[in-house]
């Protein structure tokens, strides 16, 4: 495997001519991390099953080739490495997602600044690399895409956090794709709306309510035949739904509740984790929380909490109007 995925470091020139190499612990790969971590994990995984090898393994980790190629300046070290990688999008276990596509688009704006334009990161990016016939063209409207996208969804904390837990299935998860992520987006009005959106789909995936297959981008965000009203339309529906269920709704039908209730009740529909936490999964293949903490509820606000998850979940919609 080290053979056919070499194993390379970048050395600035400066050190060269300063008379030494990098000290040891603080040189810079700039290849694929992927090819250190499949061989850490089988180290791992043979050393679990016998521990007769450890000093062989030992050896092999301490004798590892490695390519030192000098280059002029760090960014010159950066760009080397990222063409590495389009080449490695040919191995379709090495590919880059949309994810590591808009962190990437971010990490060059950071470098430049605020200033910089589409159009002009566009330039930057046809004059240092040469994109992998596997990998969406670089182009200022998909950096102007991922950038919204950084902007209105990877800044809000949670929001972030299931998009790079979905990162996890690979092609199965329903934020794949730079267009879906910006879909989703442009549709919310609010930073609640993006926030309850993400956190809804994923909650839907691992329900069992959602494929990535189900996410296209015409599913999503609609069509001309559906009045451009897609998937994403409904999920914002149901938060404003959600709001109305909790205030008005709420006023109107706790006619008998403890406040302890009112507040209990609330407090877990208020939240999709919260939900999940206290009151356990749809699927049958997950275990039950301990449900004391609903002890003495009048069966008043079980129906509730059953018409929210309900209300949730269910995925029927219409576009004729």
């Amino acid at each position: 495997m080290l053979e056919r995925n070499q194993i390379e470091v970048a050395i600035l020139k400066s050190d060269i001519e300063g008379g030494e190499l990098p000290a040891r612990g603080t040189w810079k790969r700039v290849s694929p991390e992927e090819v250190c971590v499949a061989f850490h994990s089988l180290c791992r995984e043979a050393l679990e099953q016998s521990r007769a090898e450890e000093e062989d393994w030992k050896t092999r980790i301490l004798s590892c080739p490695v390519l030192l190629t000098v280059f002029d300046s760090l960014p010159a070290a950066q760009w080397h490495a990222q063409q590495i990688r389009e080449d490695s999008n040919q191995q379709a276990f090495l590919a880059l997602t949309s994810v590591q596509r808009i962190f990437d688009f971010q990490r060059r704006r950071q470098e430049i600044g605020s200033h910089v334009t589409p159009a002009e990161m566009e330039q930057l990016y046809k004059s240092n690399l040469t994109v992998s016939g596997k990998s969406e063209s670089i182009t200022s409207n998909l950096i102007a895409c991922a950038l919204r996208v950084w902007d209105r969804a990877f800044t809000i904390g949670r929001a972030q956090k299931v998009i790079l837990e979905q990162e996890a299935l690979h092609t199965e998860s329903v934020f794949q794709g730079t267009s879906k992520l910006d879909g989703i987006v442009k549709k919310c009005a609010s930073d609640a709306e993006i926030e309850f959106v993400f956190l809804l789909m994923a909650d839907l995936q691992k329900q069992g309510l959602l494929t990535a297959e189900q996410c296209t981008s015409r599913a999503l965000t609609g069509t001309a035949s559906t009045h451009h009203k897609g998937l994403v339309d409904v999920y914002i529906m149901k938060h404003k739904i959600r709001a109305h269920l909790l205030e008005e709704f709420l006023r109107k039908t706790s006619t008998g509740w403890s406040e302890k209730v009112m507040q209990e009740v609330k407090a877990t529909c208020q939240d999709i984790e919260v939900f999940r936490k206290r009151l356990g999964s749809t699927s049958s293949q997950e275990v039950l929380p301990d449900l004391a903490w609903k002890a003495g509820f009048p069966a008043s606000a079980d129906w509730f909490l059953v018409f929210v998850e309900a209300c949730r979940t269910t995925m029927g919609h219409s576009t004729n109007n």
